[in-house]
């Protein structure tokens, strides 16, 4: 299924405004759904976001330069959240968790290598391993906002005025930024429980979020 067809079969399931909104950037999602970019026509943001039994892997990432069509190697920093002391920022975190890394592009498939992996992410380390690592290949593409993390509890809404809630997000949780409306933003949340198949209702959360309980995880510069 074409990207397009997969973004109109969105926006028909999600039954909401966003879709008629002029978007900040593009998200694209992979065949592995945990992991996930977002471009703003200029640099490259995105998240990987895992755990079973055996690892916790989470950290963000973003291309240190503007990143053009033709660029096949783009140099990018990751950096982990601080979860610990509720520090779910760059500025607040970047330096000190800050791995340098490089990101290939090969069509519609990409590989994330780094340097050395980030904490929790040891057991994951073929996934990254600097000698070319695991490739995620492009399966759609929607507009949207950018990345965000949840920094207190939030409820997800069904739309911004309704009371009917569809569940909570709790702080660290990271998630794709679709819309904005008012004083709440629609998202996209993934859950990284790696034991809960794709096709559980679980896996994929959308929904409205009170826009005040996101951070931007990025430096300032950056959409969210």
């Amino acid at each position: 299924m074409s990207s397009s067809k997969v973004f109109r079969l969105f926006c028909a399931v999600a039954g909401f405004l966003f879709c008629r909104f002029a978007m900040a950037g593009v998200i694209s999602l992979y065949d592995e759904s945990r992991f996930l970019t977002f471009s703003d026509g200029q640099k490259i943001y995105g998240l990987y976001s895992a755990h079973n039994e055996l690892f916790y892997c989470n950290f963000l990432f973003m291309s240190e330069k503007s990143v053009r069509d033709r660029d096949e190697i783009v140099p990018i920093e990751t950096f982990s959240l601080d979860y610990k002391n509720h520090r779910y920022t760059y500025t607040q975190i970047g330096h000190i968790s800050s791995i340098r890394g490089v990101l290939s592009k090969n069509g519609n498939t990409i590989t994330i290598s780094t340097e050395k992996p980030q904490g929790g992410c040891q057991s994951a380390a073929g996934l990254f391993s600097g000698d070319g690592g695991l490739p995620y290949t492009e399966m759609a593409k929607i507009s949207g906002m950018g990345i965000g993390v949840i920094n207190r509890k939030s409820f997800i809404y069904q739309n911004p005025n309704s009371i009917n809630k569809r569940g909570y997000l709790l702080p660290g949780d990271m998630v794709v930024v679709i819309n904005k409306k008012d004083n709440y933003s629609y998202i996209r949340y993934v859950n990284p429980d790696m034991l809960i198949e794709d096709d559980d209702k679980r896996h994929v959360s959308t929904g409205w979020v009170r826009s005040a309980d996101l951070v931007n995880p990025f430096p300032a510069a950056s959409k969210q």
